[in-house]
């Protein structure tokens, strides 16, 4: 059995949409938890009455990926709904559990409190991690399972990500990271997906898309909730590797992604969202200083670069919150 396990904060049409395409995998036996991680808007509520057929959303997926959400699954869905505390050791055969954090943690603990409930759980032998902004390819989860069980020595599997509004355009195929700056880039991000791509050297998975067993999930351990956002997905793969595990990309295993739709990551410039720079600011001193010691002062100063180009942009309140970070508030 697999647990698939998504994360959703104020944004319901985005998570809906997953879940339709999640209900048409094939060839897999698996089940879907939804952690609401303490939306502060009616999202709890919508996701209840969506999946009761009570509320119809219409999704404007591109052409290319449309069969990928529509027709839409027949409601109501065979879910149940309840809040963080009441998971326990309880097992559930519904379909889709929805789960009501206590409070909004992060990105990484929102995953945590899945993560806890199936380590206890004896039919779950994987969970797959996915980012709720995304629609996925029917055998998506399928060649993730395959490519998995045919290798003892997997840590953490990705799957190739695909731009969601332009379906023919990779987004990434796992991500390399500069240590000198704290900086990580995507493979291949932008470029026309063509057969003749070879999966590349890469440091770490993109966490839109991680794959992972319960055996290997008890030696790497849970994610770091000090993060809060970003950065979790590298230092999961980088315990990965420490515990002799090799981590890999399944390219056959296609997932369309948004990119960031709820926090705003995706949008660049003076209209990135404030949590995201933060946050993505923020967290290049933390994930040196834990794992990375002898570049931070090299990281350390590149946070000057970071300054200045929020002072061309005019972006004082992004200015106060660099100088903030730097100083340690």
């Amino acid at each position: 059995m697999i647990a698939i396990i998504l994360v959703n904060y104020n944004n319901f049409e985005d998570t809906t949409e997953c879940l339709e395409s999640l209900l048409k995998l094939e060839n897999v036996d698996f089940n879907i938890f939804v952690i609401d991680n303490c939306s502060t808007n009616d999202s709890w509520e919508k996701l209840q009455s969506w999946s009761k057929v009570e509320l119809k959303i219409n999704y404007n997926a591109p052409q290319l990926i449309r069969n990928l959400v529509y027709p839409l699954i027949e409601k109501p869905i065979d879910s149940k709904f309840i809040l963080e505390n009441d998971l326990g050791i309880e097992s559930y055969s519904e379909k889709v559990v929805f789960v009501k954090a206590n409070k909004n943690k992060g990105f990484a603990a929102g995953n945590n409190i899945a993560l806890k409930y199936l380590l206890n759980q004896p039919n779950f032998e994987y969970a797959w991690l996915l980012n709720n902004d995304t629609v996925v390819e029917k055998n998506a989860l399928f060649v993730l399972k395959k490519t998995y069980s045919e290798n003892n020595n997997i840590g953490i599997l990705g799957s190739k990500l695909r731009y969601y509004d332009e379906p023919n355009k990779i987004q990434a195929i796992g991500g390399i990271y500069n240590p000198f700056s704290a900086t990580a880039k995507h493979i291949y991000s932008h470029q026309d997906d063509k057969k003749s791509l070879e999966i590349p050297k890469f440091d770490f998975v993109i966490g839109a898309s991680m794959f992972v067993s319960k055996k290997s999930l008890q030696q790497i351990g849970l994610l770091n909730e000090i993060y809060f956002l970003y950065f979790e997905d590298i230092e999961w793969c980088k315990k990965s590797k420490k515990k002799g595990f090799e981590n890999k990309i399944e390219i056959n295993s296609i997932v369309y992604h948004k990119e960031g739709s709820t926090i705003g990551s995706a949008i660049d410039g003076a209209k990135k969202s404030y949590i995201s720079d933060y946050f993505g600011t923020k967290n290049k001193l933390v994930f040196t200083q834990i794992n990375n010691k002898k570049y931070y002062l090299f990281v350390y100063l590149s946070m000057f670069l970071v300054l200045a180009n929020r002072i061309k942009r005019f972006q004082l309140d992004r200015i106060l919150m660099v100088l903030k970070i730097m100083i340690g508030k």
